[in-house]
């Protein structure tokens, strides 16, 4: 079973020497480690990461692993929101903007001294001559159209119990969002809105990222403080600066958001 996790791949990484003929670590230990195992080197690989302002977005992708959707253990789904209307959505700033554009460059570029050592020129590193393509204004860089926001993650925790006439009833297990976007401000100019039956303001229903409905208790006021059982990465967006911000926090904090993201793994289960 997929245990929910995401981990990071740096493009200088793969071009080190004792990753040119090899799979990088995380590669295996995804596919067959045990979950201590990944756990602890994804820890690793957090805390090896540089500070925020010394780390270079141009050669980092960010790859999520979702819990399983089959109906074994406990069957789970996620919920995405994207930036369909170009607008910001109150992501927190990273500083994009100040980090320069640079000149084309490939992976041959980063291993070019190592491709003429006999032992590498045919390695399939030093055959990628085509620059890759990084924009810091991309969707995945900065928060802008089709950038994705952020997910909720959903469980089934009482599966013997759905059948064919008693519908299933999932729970959301955690959000990534900050929980001040759970509460979106009424937009300009416009009167505050009456709730309507269902729980949702009436004005500006598509500026809710997850209807107001389904959120637990906990999350419905935007007044109440206790919110990191379901909202513990407070994340403003799902863009590489994000991820690897989020990355960082791991590696540097041995405290409760590292023991909330080793529960996430397995949805709760035991370590």
């Amino acid at each position: 079973m997929n245990m929910d996790h995401f981990f990071l791949l740096d493009a200088e990484q793969f071009a080190r020497p004792r990753n040119m003929t090899f799979a990088p670590i995380h590669e295996t230990t995804t596919l067959k480690g045990k979950k201590k195992e990944l756990y602890k080197t994804l820890m690793q690989e957090f805390s090896d990461l540089p500070k925020y302002q010394n780390l270079d977005h141009d050669n980092y992708g960010v790859v999520n692993v979702a819990p399983p959707v089959v109906p074994t253990y406990l069957p789970s789904f996620r919920i995405f929101t994207y930036n369909t209307t170009g607008e910001h959505f109150e992501p927190g700033h990273l500083g994009e903007d100040e980090q320069p554009e640079r000149p084309p460059r490939s992976m041959k570029d980063l291993v070019d001294s190592l491709c003429a050592d006999e032992a590498y020129e045919n390695t399939w590193r030093c055959k990628l001559g085509k620059p890759w393509h990084s924009n810091r204004r991309s969707p995945s860089r900065t928060n802008r159209l089709w950038t994705p926001l952020g997910y909720a993650q959903y469980y089934l925790p009482d599966l013997d119990e759905a059948d064919e006439k008693h519908r299933p009833k999932f729970k959301l297990e955690y959000l990534t969002f900050q929980t001040s976007a759970l509460h979106p401000a009424p937009a300009a100019g416009e009167a505050s809105a009456a709730e309507d039956e269902t729980g949702v303001a009436a004005s500006g229903k598509s500026n809710w990222p997850i209807p107001k409905r389904h959120l637990p208790r906990s999350l419905q006021n935007s007044t109440m403080t206790k919110t990191k059982k379901f909202a513990p990465y407070e994340l403003g967006d799902l863009t590489i600066p994000s991820w690897t911000e989020l990355g960082t926090r791991l590696g540097r904090n041995k405290g409760k958001l590292r023991q909330r993201f080793k529960e996430f793994m397995s949805m709760g289960g035991a370590a």
